[in-house]
């Protein structure tokens, strides 16, 4: 893995993109919007630009075909979903389904996803042999209805996960499917004829990857965007040695951290992974779970939409990353944790104490130990100094839920403390933005700091504060 994009680019800017078109942002980045997104309930078309342009998301789906019979959003792309294919569903109805969706989406190739996870017992739960029927019958009737439309092979859980709930891991749930097709005379006939292979045709691959270790009965683990990457590097391996999947490329098309215990964290996991994603040339496009979850309740911290409509401390980080040209020049944590762990900080005019817990696994994380006395004037701090720039600017997710008259979670520059003010009052879930505009830094550094002396009588771990997806923006080093 290198450590840092080679060319140098301008650093994209909100305010000097607030006006660009889809057309203009990473077209590989999708959301899953779900059919009541908190939001003025359903999306519709009138909704459509006011969910995606803030998102900057190209790519969308819903869990049905009909959830969103809208009409096309210029320069947004739907992937048209069947999120438990039906076996009764007329043909003369499948295409003329693939015309009508032609019909919305003059000019671009239409792409239709098959059956949600049928290897978990809670989503679409088809055997492979009952599904071979199901997809030779929808991927024949879609293709009369439009020949140019591109279709994906069902969206399976994970590729080697195993629980009581994923009932086969992905990789055997798959490879059970291609055996039942090719052992069937009519769909074996059916693919060689019009694609020469005797398994089942497809455009592009498609799998979720979550972390889901300690649900379901499985072991616990703490959750890592790593294990979603190795996911996907599994599965493509084992694609290369099937000759119908050879060489196509891999659709994520759902992802978050499902279990993150905050949004920081599920937001850091989440930008760890796009950041890996966007620099494997197999990984097409992704797709993030989920706008809002009030009707399928799954984890608030994977929200990317407020109430309100606005973006969550989740949809901005999606939304930096979307924005984020390939050359441009940048640094996080913990992606690159790896080649730049940080080094302890202390504020000039303070002591550095270990009463203070800290834990930089995956993010960094201060937390009080109970029992401990608190000083003012004593800290504990972390120092990042990425390599090849000076920062320009830094993003990241942030949570706590101290007392703010007591602590507080600093953020200083060189020459500059107290930096970032916009932790005043404890207890909450935020996103900061930080311009070291006209003067750029070397490194940052993240304390928490008693602002006076107190005891701490609380369970160890209850007041704490949690930095993640940590990046940095940067400009050279001339």
């Amino acid at each position: 893995m290198t450590q840092l994009i080679a060319a140098v680019l301008a650093i994209i800017s909100l305010a000097a993109t607030c006006c660009a078109g889809p057309e203009k942002w990473d077209d590989r980045f999708g959301v899953v919007a779900s059919d009541t997104s908190g939001w003025g309930g359903p999306v519709t078309p009138m909704q459509g630009p006011q969910f995606f342009e803030p998102l900057r998301a190209s790519w969308w789906y819903a869990y049905s075909y009909s959830d969103i019979s809208a009409k096309r959003w210029p320069g947004y792309h739907r992937l048209f979903m069947f999120w438990r294919a039906n076996p009764s569903t007329p043909d003369k109805t499948l295409q003329q389904l693939a015309r009508d969706a032609k019909a919305q989406c003059p000019g671009e190739t239409v792409w239709f996803a098959m059956s949600n996870e049928p290897n978990d017992r809670g989503q679409a739960r088809q055997t492979p042999q009952e599904f071979a029927a199901i997809y030779y019958k929808h991927h024949k009737n879609l293709k009369i209805g439009d020949p140019t439309c591109k279709i994906l092979p069902p969206g399976l859980l994970d590729w080697t996960f195993h629980s009581t709930s994923c009932w086969k891991t992905g990789k055997a749930w798959y490879e059970e499917f291609r055996q039942a097709w090719t052992s069937d005379e009519t769909c074996r006939n059916y693919s060689m004829q019009n694609y020469g292979t005797p398994y089942p045709p497809f455009d592009a691959f498609s799998l979720h990857t979550y972390d889901l270790r300690g649900l379901q009965g499985t072991p616990y683990a703490p959750q890592n965007w790593r294990y979603c990457r190795d996911q996907l590097l599994a599965c493509y391996k084992d694609l290369q040695t099937y000759p119908e999947a050879a060489g196509k490329k891999i659709w994520n098309t759902e992802f978050n951290g499902l279990r993150g215990p905050s949004m920081t964290e599920s937001a850091g996991l989440s930008a760890a992974l796009v950041l890996w994603m966007r620099k494997q040339p197999f990984v097409e496009r992704w797709f993030l779970f989920t706008m809002r979850d009030d009707k399928y309740y799954v984890n608030p911290n994977t929200n990317i939409m407020n109430d309100d409509g606005t973006l969550s401390p989740m949809g901005k980080a999606y939304r930096d990353l979307s924005l984020l040209g390939a050359g441009n020049l940048f640094y996080h944590i913990p992606f690159h944790a790896e080649h730049g762990s940080g080094t302890a900080y202390t504020r000039p005019g303070c002591t550095s104490t270990t009463d203070i817990a800290e834990d930089t696994s995956m993010s960094l994380k201060f937390y009080l130990v109970k029992g401990n006395s608190y000083r003012r004037k004593v800290m504990r701090g972390h120092t990042y100094k990425p390599t090849g720039g000076k920062i320009k600017k830094i993003t990241f997710n942030y949570t706590t839920n101290y007392d703010n008259n007591l602590i507080y979670l600093a953020m200083d520059a060189p020459g500059m403390i107290n930096k970032w003010k916009l932790d005043q009052s404890g207890r909450q879930i935020g996103y900061a933005e930080v311009d070291f505009a006209g003067k750029p830094a070397d490194s940052v550094s993240f304390a928490l700091v008693p602002k006076r002396n107190f005891q701490f009588s609380f369970d160890t771990g209850s007041w704490q504060a949690s930095i993640s997806n940590l990046t940095f923006y940067l400009a050279p080093r001339w």
